[in-house]
């Protein structure tokens, strides 16, 4: 019991702090008073006075944008948030969603688009790597609550 309490509050503190900095994202802009109306480029990149990067945004190869903010050590990306990837004949692009890594890099966090449920997902990993919870809508509009053990095994699931 105290473990999905412990589980509820963690997915609803991921959640809320991933759209609060959407919020921000797109509020900041208004709040600051630009000399240039557009910037027009491949790509953009934000630095600090010591070089290292902080943001980088980009437009996929297959076109749609992908946005990567990095850790204090320039290097490692902490969280990205992608909108690339063509749609499949189902309508699911195979790389929309937000990602959220550790120190390491590792994926800890998603939520977005899962090709293999053709729906959308919200995932929690360990420190391994593996998908330990999900919370997911499949394309028939299904809803679906999955805890997995730590060789990926589910564990217990709703309905």
């Amino acid at each position: 019991m105290r473990g999905t309490i412990v589980l509820s509050v963690l997915a609803s503190s991921v959640v809320s702090a991933a759209v609060t900095a959407l919020i921000m994202l797109t509020m900041l802009p208004s709040a600051v008073d630009a000399q240039v109306a557009k910037l027009t480029g491949s790509g953009l990149s934000v630095v600090g006075a010591d070089g290292r990067p902080g943001v980088n945004v980009d437009v996929g190869p297959p076109g749609g944008g992908i946005l990567q903010v990095f850790g204090s050590d320039g290097k490692t990306v902490r969280l990205s948030l992608n909108s690339s990837g063509q749609p499949g004949p189902t309508g699911i692009a195979p790389n929309a969603g937000l990602n959220v890594y550790n120190v390491d890099g590792l994926e800890v966090v998603r939520v977005g688009s899962i090709q293999a449920l053709n729906g959308y997902a919200f995932n929690l990993r360990d420190a391994q790597g593996n998908t330990r919870y999900r919370a997911a809508v499949d394309g028939n509009g299904d809803p679906t609550i999955q805890l997995f053990d730590a060789e990926g095994n589910v564990i217990w699931s709703a309905p």
